[in-house]
């Protein structure tokens, strides 16, 4: 009778490494992917940042061409109402335009910089987030595997303790 209880305590033993390693090896793979779903939403975050950048520069040429119709038309005002658009007030009035402008031109390129830098720092975020889930998936197989130890030990050593 000691030897049937000595085996079945092995053989739960033996079990319990293998439902243990099993366990920690499935909670690595599940880290795993979400690794790579952190990864896929870095690279998603990165082309995000560069499109808005090259939207901002897309909207600045457009408005760039629509200043200079509009400047093309501020002169012929000036002119129309007796005054030269290159001296005097007309030229204090085209400048101020042009000025307006660039400082329209650089608080966009300011304000698509504040955007793209937060989309990368969400993506830096998602990969730390992975690098961080490779871990754990490390940690969470290495937990099952000595999990899994244990148990065999203990169901040798109570086999063991039978005779």
């Amino acid at each position: 009778m000691g030897w049937v209880a000595a085996g079945l305590s092995v053989v739960g033993g033996v079990m319990s490494y293998n439902a243990s390693k099993k366990a920690g090896k499935k909670q690595q793979e599940a880290y795993e992917y979400q690794a790579k779903v952190n990864e896929r939403n870095a690279k998603v975050l990165d082309a995000q940042a560069l499109l808005m950048g090259r939207q901002s520069e897309y909207d600045i040429k457009r408005f760039r061409k629509n200043y200079r119709k509009f400047e093309g038309s501020a002169k012929v005002a000036i002119h129309k109402s007796g005054f030269r658009s290159d001296t005097g007030t007309g030229l204090e009035i085209m400048l101020e335009n042009a000025r307006e402008a660039q400082d329209q031109i650089d608080i966009q390129r300011y304000n698509t910089r504040i955007q793209q830098s937060k989309l990368n720092e969400e993506a830096l975020q998602q990969r730390m987030g992975s690098n961080l889930n490779v871990r754990y998936g490390q940690a969470a197989k290495s937990a099952g595997y000595a999990s899994g130890r244990a148990a065999l030990i203990g169901g040798i050593s109570q086999g063991a303790s039978y005779f």
